[in-house]
């Protein structure tokens, strides 16, 4: 009976350490689903994470691009600037250079004017002296 007894509790105690393997077994078959799920949200987020980063660096290439239209943009309507300048000053030059041609005729017209002027009294002058002449001369007065 002892050795029944012994047998039996050597069965009893084998079918714990069974009991004590499925359970173990059971603990690390839920730690792995457990470890599989949160390995599974882990690579969810980083889906996620890699889209939004993605997503981002598209931004960031349409804003490049968006500055690159700027600038280029920019550097159209400085030049822009840059020629109406240079058009500008053009033009002042050709309208100084028109004024001081205009001046310059007119000096010209005055002194064309003047110098008939003087021509006129000259003539005058010569008229009264040859009339001035004539008077004081035998000849009688001259008749104009």
């Amino acid at each position: 009976e002892a050795s029944a007894k012994a047998t039996e509790k050597k069965a009893l105690d084998k079918e714990a350490v069974a009991v004590q393997r499925e359970d173990k077994a059971k603990a690390a078959e839920a730690d792995a689903k457990a470890k599989e799920k949160k390995a599974e949200e882990e690579a969810e987020n980083a889906r996620k994470t890699e889209k939004e980063a993605t997503e981002k660096e598209n931004w960031a290439k349409v804003e490049e691009e968006e500055a690159t239209r700027a600038a280029k943009e920019a550097r159209t309507v400085e030049k822009q600037a840059k020629d109406a300048e240079k058009v500008f000053a053009e033009a002042e030059k050709k309208a100084q250079a028109a004024e001081d041609e205009q001046l310059k005729a007119q000096r010209e017209l005055e002194a064309g004017l003047k110098a008939l002027e003087d021509e006129e009294q000259a003539q005058a002058d010569k008229i009264a002296n040859l009339t001035k002449l004539s008077n004081d001369s035998s000849l009688g007065p001259v008749k104009q």
